[in-house]
């Protein structure tokens, strides 16, 4: 057990004046049980799968699922924001947005969209730290065509100019409004402390998002999106022999080239411990503090440690301490949460609340001692620890409930680089009672 975890503290502290407005819809229950059937639980070894390699490289996984009259497509790009140039920060999000919204091979912007409606097919893009993914669907029937669309999104987009100029108004609004929000101001102040100006606190400023142009859009794709360097995994009710043809006259074509995996960048030094604070027009006090954390590559023994922490400290509403003791019980706090985030480098450990103005004293030092307290083990009663359990166990449920959802699953335990049954010695592991939560 590391007592020292929160030992070292980068403090932001903003007074601020915030207002949380929450909605709620009511449904016919009746009428969603109706669209969406509760599906049980599957075990890997239920769901058979094909898997193979297409002559420019890229790994297929298939399975196939005709429950429904639909087909999937999920594709894994090995490379994310950790990628893109420090003094360009937001080509990530600009790559992302022209991706889906730009056009692609023949069809305009506007042409791409309606191609997409005619058919009813959905297509999505998201880059992530380490990894890029690009989901598509359609009904059977009409999945030659979302195929196609999929492949030409991520092999021949277009990046069409006027494209990239409505992400980069977006973008500056963003920028712009981030004095109004004073979460956003705090957030983005502790990653800068914590990460400097690398690529891992990943904020865009006015300067960045001015310098990226079509062609490091370009250069950005060619970098990442690689079939050499891609998975593809395809679900639904479409046969093997059916699939590989359509392939055959899509994916195939995708040019290979040769994959040079990029290094990782380093993560600099944090500002010094201390207390950085923001002054602005506002009644309340919205405070981060934490410190840099650890790797995410440690033994399953270790993960289960913290995620039994974060859940019963406070990542989790229902069960936190944090949540329990400083908002309900001691009410100094409009919000609060905190939680050990691993990162492919180095993570963040964070705790975060709003409070008022004349109470951030109070908020505050209960909250390290609750800290404190909880790395000891203290105030971990079993009936805590069963829920905080038992919310974890269910979460597994998610990845398991769906062919495509058990294939997206290996595929990822393998790119971070885990073992096989890693799953099963997590819930093993879990499942002890005299297992204990440790960060």
């Amino acid at each position: 057990m590391n007592k020292r975890l929160f030992a070292k503290l980068s403090v932001v502290i903003l007074l601020s004046f915030f207002f949380i407005f929450t909605t709620c819809s009511t449904s016919n229950r009746k009428e969603i049980k109706k669209i969406f059937k509760r599906r049980s639980f599957l075990k890997p070894s239920e769901v058979k799968y094909e898997k193979w390699s297409l002559k420019n490289g890229l790994t297929v996984y298939y399975s196939y699922d005709g429950e429904l009259p639909l087909v999937e497509g999920w594709l894994l790009i090995k490379g994310g924001l950790m990628n893109q140039p420090k003094e360009k920060i937001g080509l990530a999000s600009a790559l992302q947005y022209t991706l889906r919204y730009g056009g692609a091979g023949k069809y305009s912007p506007t042409a791409f969209e309606n191609k997409l409606s005619d058919i009813g097919a959905s297509l999505s893009v998201k880059i992530n730290t380490e990894y890029s993914t690009l989901s598509f669907s359609s009904l059977a029937k009409d999945f030659k065509t979302a195929l196609s669309l999929a492949y030409l999104a991520a092999a021949k987009p277009s990046f069409s100019y006027n494209t990239l100029e409505v992400w980069r108004k977006k973008q500056i609004a963003n920028i712009q409004r981030r004095k109004n929000n004073p979460y956003t101001i705090a957030l983005l102040s502790f990653y800068r402390a914590v990460y400097r100006d690398s690529v891992w606190a990943n904020i865009p400023t006015l300067n960045s998002i001015n310098k990226i142009k079509r062609i490091d859009l370009v250069r950005f794709h060619r970098t990442l999106f690689n079939p050499a360097n891609s998975v593809l995994v395809v679900t639904g009710r479409i046969e093997a022999k059916k699939l590989k043809e359509e392939l055959n006259d899509t994916f195939t074509k995708w040019q290979k080239r040769i994959y040079a995996p990029s290094s990782v960048p380093s993560v600099p030094k944090p500002l010094s411990s201390g207390i950085y604070f923001f002054k602005g027009d506002f009644k309340q006090a919205t405070v981060i503090a934490g410190s840099q954390s650890i790797s995410r590559k440690m033994p399953v023994k270790r993960k289960v440690e913290i995620d039994l922490f974060n859940t019963v400290v406070g990542a989790d509403s229902f069960v936190s301490i944090l949540g329990e003791k400083i908002r309900s019980e001691m009410g100094a706090a409009y919000w609060i949460y905190g939680s050990v985030s691993p990162g492919r480098v180095k993570g963040v450990n964070i705790v975060a609340f709003q409070t008022g103005a004349n109470r951030f004293k109070e908020s505050f030092t209960a909250s390290l001692t609750l800290l404190k307290e909880a790395i000891e083990g203290k105030d971990l009663e079993p009936k805590r620890l069963a829920i905080a359990r038992n919310i974890l166990r269910n979460r597994f449920i998610f990845n398991y409930t769906t062919p495509m959802a058990v294939l997206q699953r290996r595929v990822m335990l393998k790119f971070f680089g885990y073992p096989k049954d890693y799953d099963n010695q997590y819930l093993k592991l879990l499942q002890k009672e005299d297992f204990s939560p440790q960060a």
